[in-house]
């Protein structure tokens, strides 16, 4: 068991490194005629009704600022993780999955998504945030936050995902 929780953090770490330091969104990405979808199996939201449903069913954010096509570390996502059943699964029960496309030739993003964006330095490449149900990034024990703008394997986004999601208690108020 300690052996896991330590290889955990030890990915958990290189990812916040290489990411932290330093757009339609839709339900499968259609909400106007013409939009490109992105990962089909997830529940995308808008940011506007995403930040909504997780106020009142007070569940975390997944806010995935990415293209349809094209740039590698979403391709990867698309084709080795959010094609995973299981992770998909988790994805639309435990989180409200929202998209942010940067494909800036069939979307022009909203005046709230540059907003949030560039509160947490995305300087319009791809960014994977895990926000709370106030839009709060979710941060670890130690305080590193939870977004990456780099690959990661299937299995430790799994893991992440649980971590995330046992971790996360929402305030009351």
């Amino acid at each position: 068991m300690a052996n896991g929780i330590a290889k955990f953090s030890v990915v958990l770490i290189a990812l916040l490194a290489a990411s932290c330091a330093g757009g339609i969104q839709g339900m499968h990405g259609d909400h106007t005629s013409g939009v490109p979808t992105y990962a089909e199996g997830v529940n995308w939201h808008t940011l506007e009704e995403g930040r909504e449903l997780a106020r009142t069913q007070k569940k975390p954010m997944i806010v995935d600022y990415a293209v349809p096509k094209g740039c590698d570390r979403c391709d990867f996502l698309q084709d080795n993780v959010y094609s995973q059943k299981e992770i998909v699964d988790k994805i639309n029960s435990d989180f409200v999955p929202i998209w942010i496309n940067l494909d800036q030739s069939s979307y022009q993003m909203t005046e709230e998504e540059r907003r949030l964006g560039e509160k947490f330095d995305y300087n319009k490449d791809c960014l994977l945030l895990f926000l709370d149900h106030e839009a709060k990034i979710i941060k670890d024990p130690e305080g590193k936050k939870f977004c990456f703008a780099e690959e990661v394997e299937p299995e430790d986004f799994n893991s992440y995902l649980d971590h995330v999601r046992t971790m996360y208690v929402p305030a009351e108020k």
